[in-house]
């Protein structure tokens, strides 16, 4: 899968802010189909680092 498309977009929360400033934790959208491999070897494509712990979140609205 293209990276471009599991990654759809990063989150701009109040609570998404305060984690990448406190914590350096980026909260990002991702395509449902896409698994923890998936998502960490789009990160390293895409942005150049290596995610050390991907953690996913079904919401209700059908993000990841």
């Amino acid at each position: 899968m293209d990276p471009t498309k599991i990654i759809k977009g990063v989150v701009s929360t109040e609570k998404a802010i305060k984690l990448r400033e406190e914590q350096n934790v980026i909260t990002l959208v991702v395509d449902r189909k896409a698994n923890k491999q998936m998502v960490s070897e789009a990160m390293l494509k895409m942005f150049g680092v290596k995610a050390i712990d991907v953690k996913v979140i079904n919401t209700v609205k059908g993000y990841k």
